[in-house]
């Protein structure tokens, strides 16, 4: 059914989703202040944008050998709104500094010239073939394209809240490859891939070469690359870095980071002398429970104290880190969302960059508990099988006569290297806080290859099922809002409950 209205639609979808907003309005400030609603945010035409297919994600192409080819294939499609045109493509093998113009077909052209009308509609496809020794040295293929009203495409992103329009250059990395025959060679890695597929060097798989599924890169059909002049040098890069300098160069403070912000965070307040001279850990680790809670996280410190009611994972998970460096923690845990939320609490950039390691922890009296705020080691000291994907991990204590020291209700907190990143995850143990000596935790094993949706299984549960008698994990708590008293009495977010 189609309908003709005098007026906008007013579908839910018209104003909340088909909308591109400034970069520094979120959600809440779009709700709040009626943003979504504006008409002149509303997108009514798509921008100029282009992307390439070839050389395809995951494909190889030899560099030598027998097999060696004298030209790769470098393809694409480009698009635009309006009834604009594409009328120009081109490609960057030095990450956008100088650019080569590509062969353009524009399949619409024949049909746009029998309507008797300019106006183009369709997406146009771009070619073009490059020497291979050319990539020899390459770690980055970009394109772009211009459209008849001479917009080009920019060079980075800028954020915006539906994460819509985007059209910022399409960069392919380019990896060094070897095959099982000591051949040279590169492989190509797009940023993301479509649906539920894995990979792409924005993902969490960024690097990953699957061997199983690769394909050979296409060679050139014709096999010589087109001897065209460079049909344009940016420069844009050279005056960024020139500004940065400068800027760096006027830094009062050398023990200053110099992507320092010279503002606080939307949030929270600051002082003149926190955002010029840096902030001391000395001042920070003052700052160490729900009255102030301020962490610090890559040489920035941050006053998360106002976020502790708010915060997803509860306030203990804040108050944990509070007064300490935070980066492993925060980024084991975080998304690129948090990451962006984190900037309305700055403070201040931390005065020195040397950040001290966590201080030792001295064991504790046996009736305060086990677990501190600092992460600790305890060993595996038993492993019982319950089935074939769950098992009992039992860790021992300081002494015999040690308890873990988590009240009923909450958790404590693993943390391990997995791969070469942090990964921390929350478990409540079976055995309770009467209990000396040990701590038992059953887990199930989220073994790989298992669940069609999670190929990779489960981070933690795989390492703790590939530790041997002896080795160690980091534990630290309690972490929590809830807390069993007994005889129906709980403390929840710090307050008095009765059942």
């Amino acid at each position: 059914k189609m309908s003709v209205s005098d007026k906008p639609s007013e579908n839910h979808y018209h104003f909340f989703d088909n909308r591109v907003l400034p970069p520094h309005v979120d959600a809440e400030l779009a709700t709040a202040e009626g943003w979504w609603y504006k008409p002149e945010y509303i997108i009514n035409h798509i921008n100029i944008n282009s992307a390439m297919f070839e050389p395809r994600h995951n494909a190889f192409f030899p560099l030598g050998g027998s097999c060696a080819y004298p030209t790769m294939k470098v393809s694409g499609y480009a698009y635009v709104g309006g009834g604009l045109k594409i009328i120009r493509a081109e490609i960057s093998l030095d990450g956008g500094k100088s650019w080569e113009i590509a062969d353009l077909t524009r399949p619409e052209d024949e049909i746009a010239a029998a309507r008797g009308t300019d106006k183009h509609w369709c997406w146009a496809w771009w070619e073009t073939e490059i020497e291979a020794s050319r990539l020899q040295n390459c770690t980055e293929i970009c394109c772009r394209a211009v459209d008849s009203n001479q917009n080009l495409q920019p060079a980075h992103l800028t954020w915006n809240v539906m994460g819509m329009m985007n059209n910022c250059l399409f960069r392919i990395k380019v990896h060094p490859w070897t095959d099982s025959f000591g051949v040279p060679g590169v492989w190509f890695e797009h940023p993301t891939m479509p649906g539920n597929e894995k990979g792409g060097w924005m993902t969490e798989d960024a690097g990953t070469f699957d061997a199983e599924q690769a394909t050979l890169a296409l060679p050139g059909p014709r096999g010589v690359a087109p001897k065209r002049p460079v049909a344009a040098v940016w420069g844009q890069e050279a005056a960024v870095d020139a500004v940065a300098s400068k800027a760096a160069s006027s830094v009062t403070s050398p023990s200053v980071p110099a992507n320092a912000s010279a503002q606080a965070g939307r949030l929270v307040a600051s002082k003149p002398e926190w955002l010029t001279d840096g902030i001391s850990m000395e001042e920070v680790s003052k700052h160490n429970d729900e009255k102030s809670a301020w962490i610090v996280v890559k040489g920035h410190v941050y006053d998360c104290t106002p976020y502790l009611e708010d915060h997803p994972g509860g306030a203990s998970s804040i108050l944990l880190v509070a007064g300490q460096e935070a980066t492993e923690d925060f980024e084991a845990v975080h998304s690129k969302k948090a990451w962006g939320q984190l900037e309305d609490y700055y403070i201040g950039p931390l005065r020195n960059r040397s950040v001290p390691s966590a201080p030792v922890v001295a064991p504790a009296p046996q009736d305060e508990g086990f677990l501190k705020k600092q992460a600790q080691p305890l060993p595996l000291i038993e492993k019982i099988t319950v089935s074939q994907d769950t098992r009992i991990f039992r860790f021992g204590l300081p002494s015999p006569n040690t308890r873990l020291g988590l009240p009923t209700g909450m958790h404590m907190l693993l943390k391990a290297k997995v791969g070469g990143a942090t990964v921390m995850r929350p478990y409540s143990p079976m055995t309770d806080d009467t209990t000396r000596g040990h701590v038992d935790l059953l887990v199930k094993v989220y073994f790989a290859g298992v669940h069609p949706n999670f190929p990779d299984g489960g981070k933690m549960s795989q390492h703790l099922e590939s530790m041997k008698i002896g080795d160690t994990i980091d534990v630290k708590g309690p972490l929590g809002e809830f807390n069993y008293l007994g005889f129906g009495s709980f403390s929840l977010n710090g307050k008095m409950r009765k059942c």
